[in-house]
């Protein structure tokens, strides 16, 4: 009875110390893949009245994010943008870009936007939303970009907002609060499915 008293004794401290170890891996996969999805002090973010519309929200959701948005903002001015921010060295290691509702845009500004940023850093590419002749061109040249480069994603507004008019002003362009977050919400989705690929 004694010996098996003993026996019982080890075999339910083992079980205690297997539950312990389960829970402390799980805790550490957790952290992990949090600390793979980008903080908002690792994130410079440049785009159009959209982005600026959600700025506030994009601030909530990723404290500490750099936003440089204007009305009539186009692609064809981010390479600029990015370079000059390279080079005063404030650009961070991950750039978002929101810049296809105002005009069409072209693979080769795009491309000026990955040398602009250099080897390094992640691109996150945020579609259009707009009932605009360009947008469907536009919202193709983005996500065929992000599908053949490695360290870009396609971050989708269009889709996400697309069920959700009653969110956006009456132009059917910028978002309110609620908008904003799924605006915000479709960048995470993107930084999300960024770390999970790395």
């Amino acid at each position: 009875v004694a010996i098996a008293r003993g026996q019982a004794a080890l075999e339910a401290a083992e079980a205690v110390a297997a539950a312990r170890t389960a829970q402390e891996n799980a805790a550490r996969a957790a952290a992990a893949a949090a600390a793979a999805v980008p903080t908002g002090d690792a994130i410079t973010a440049v785009g159009d009245s959209v982005m600026l519309a959600s700025a506030a929200e994009l601030q909530t959701t990723f404290p500490g994010i750099t936003i440089d948005a204007a009305v009539n903002r186009g692609m064809y001015s981010a390479a600029g943008i990015l370079a000059a921010s390279a080079a005063a060295g404030t650009l961070r290691p991950v750039v978002v870009v929101g810049l296809g509702t105002n005009g069409p845009i072209t693979a080769g500004e795009l491309t000026a936007i990955e040398t602009a940023i250099g080897p390094d850093r992640h691109l996150v590419l945020v579609n259009a939303f707009a009932e605009r002749d360009w947008t469907p061109t536009v919202n193709t040249t983005l996500a065929n970009f992000s599908d053949d480069e490695p360290y870009v994603v396609l971050a989708n507004w269009h889709d996400a907002i697309a069920p959700r008019l009653d969110l956006l002003a009456e132009d059917r362009v910028h978002p309110g609060p609620t908008g904003g977050q799924v605006y915000a919400d479709s960048i995470r989705s993107a930084l999300e499915a960024l770390a999970s690929d790395n």
